[in-house]
């Protein structure tokens, strides 16, 4: 049996992806290597929907009222269930994807489970796929434990403990303010290039709406409200290690599509009460601790990198052949793998993913034709920053 298009991923953007060909008259079939919503399930206890229910849901099934305005992570994933409930979707859990290749004019996608012939190939497996940890002068010689942030779940194990947190977007700025609530002997937040702080909501309205009736402004103005904003939410905290970053929060999005760091007032107080000590970026590790940015020396039992992933889309050795993919343009900056013929695709965001893979969008003679969804990229910015109009260092007093 030949399949008419084939979803890898059983995230939040293959399941868009798959609904809206459903919803077109088309019969998609999932493949998932885990559990739907997987990268959600694995998230620590406390972790939340940073962006707003108003514009997170998957197309035409909106988050139950009792949810809340940001929901937490098992009510993620029950949503994600439910979606597959509702739209009737067709789902193989516990099935990889181990090859994808052109085979008498079709796609052949080679799975754990045997191989399936395919018109189409959608591949969403995300941004948030394989955790990547720096290759710290010194790693090899560290006698404590180091870890991703993608095996952290509670502060439980950390009870006493000194732990360095590396990384200060939104994971990086909860998983410390849970260690410095749960007993941590030390919960130190390492700060490379220090972030623009922003709330959930501001007067009631979520930041997400702020960010589209802002967005056709000129980034500069944006970068000023930006910073003006946080100044506003959180008090002056430039003494305690967030000095001004060196780009806005605008600027660096539409650049490289980096967020800003969204914290509560819990971690304001945390920061200025010395619950969370912020110091400069870590250059590399010791035996029994780490050497930060500024030369400073700090003993740790614990270092916890929330340094990011890397996007699951496959490379040249798992994509054997590429007939001029139909990319998907993503409004920020697009993850590009290789295909064997040098061909590349951009991944995109929820939105984008599931309009495009609506059936009438294919354009005829586009038989054997995928598309990439779901990824956007992260990278690091330099180490200089300044609060105000001085140049100062993250982590100096």
């Amino acid at each position: 049996m030949v399949r008419e298009c084939v979803v890898v991923g059983a995230g939040p953007a293959g399941l868009a992806a798959a609904g809206a060909l459903a919803a077109g008259g088309a019969r998609p079939l999932i493949l998932e290597r885990d559990r739907v919503a997987a990268s959600w399930r694995h998230r620590y206890d406390r972790v939340h929907l940073n962006s707003s229910s108003w514009f997170s849901h998957l197309p035409g099934y909106r988050f139950p009222a009792p949810y809340g305005r940001f929901p937490s992570r098992d009510e993620l994933v029950s949503y994600y269930e439910g979606y597959v409930r509702e739209r009737r979707l067709e789902l193989r859990t516990g099935t990889a994807v181990r090859r994808l290749s052109r085979h008498d004019g079709r796609w052949r996608v080679e799975t754990s489970t045997g191989a399936i012939e395919a018109d189409r190939v959608i591949v969403a497996t995300g941004k948030d796929h394989t955790p990547t940890v720096p290759d710290w002068p010194g790693r090899a010689d560290f006698r404590g434990e180091l870890l991703h942030a993608a095996a952290y779940r509670n502060p439980e194990p950390y009870r006493g403990r000194r732990v360095v947190v590396v990384g200060a977007g939104n994971s990086g700025a909860e998983i410390v303010l849970d260690l410095g609530q749960g007993g941590a002997a030390r919960a130190i937040l390492a700060v490379r290039t220090p972030p623009t702080l922003i709330k959930r909501s501001m007067l009631g309205i979520p930041n997400d709406a702020y960010a589209i009736a802002l967005r056709p402004l000129p980034a500069r103005l944006v970068d000023e409200l930006g910073w003006w904003a946080q100044r506003m939410s959180f008090g002056d905290l430039c003494h305690h290690g967030f000095v001004r970053p060196p780009e806005g929060l605008y600027t660096r999005l539409k650049r490289d599509g980096t967020i800003p760091t969204i914290v509560t007032l819990e971690f304001r107080d945390a920061v200025r009460d010395g619950l969370i000590e912020v110091v400069a970026g870590v250059r590399g590790l010791t035996q029994t601790g780490v050497v930060l940015e500024d030369g400073r020396r700090l003993p740790a039992d614990v270092v916890l990198a929330a340094t990011g992933y890397s996007p699951g889309l496959g490379t040249s050795s798992a994509i054997s052949a590429c007939s001029t993919p139909r990319g998907v343009r993503a409004p920020t900056a697009p993850t590009r793998f290789p295909g064997r013929r040098g061909c590349t695709s951009s991944a995109s965001p929820i939105r984008s993913a599931a309009t495009s893979a609506r059936p009438a969008s294919w354009p005829s003679g586009s038989r054997g034709r995928w598309s990439a969804a779901g990824a956007e990229s992260a990278t690091a910015g330099a180490p200089r920053a300044r609060c105000g109009g001085a140049g100062r260092r993250v982590g100096r007093r």
